[in-house]
């Protein structure tokens, strides 16, 4: 069942809409993506105390919760790689200040599945190189 697991390697979808969370999590385990889910701020803290994913899709509007805020909460204790939903026009100021926050990029909905798909495999892969590049900086190298 989404959001159940304990599994490190998966994406984790948080969307309040029921049925934007079982599309989602659908269409990326028919790409054979290991994916939970998550409808707010409380699962996705019990999710993240006993599982580490990959990457969080992120809706920015979580019913009366802002995910402006739970971003930088997940910001404060981690640097998972973290992808930001909108699904209204009137949010372009919450796109930018969400990667300003630390959002890793950010997808507007509706989008097509096949555009999602790739910008999630893109972000995992850039900000996979990112992180080998800022450990090496890091550590003098």
């Amino acid at each position: 069942m989404p959001g159940d697991s304990g599994e490190v390697g998966h994406i984790l979808v948080v969307d309040d809409d029921a049925m934007v969370r079982q599309t989602i999590t659908d269409f990326l385990e028919e790409q054979n993506v290991p994916t939970n889910s998550v409808s707010c701020r409380q699962d996705l803290s019990r999710h993240l105390e006993k599982a580490h994913p990959s990457l969080i899709l992120l809706d920015l509007r979580l019913g009366q919760e802002d995910g402006l805020d739970v971003l930088k909460e997940i910001r404060s204790h981690s640097d998972v790689p973290i992808i930001i939903m909108t699904g209204h026009s009137r949010e372009e100021v919450d796109r930018v200040v969400g990667l300003e926050l630390g959002a890793d990029d950010y997808l507007v909905k509706p989008f097509p599945f096949t555009f999602s798909h790739a910008g999630v495999l893109s972000a995992l892969h850039d900000v996979s190189a990112f992180s080998l590049w800022r450990n090496r900086s890091a550590n003098g190298g």
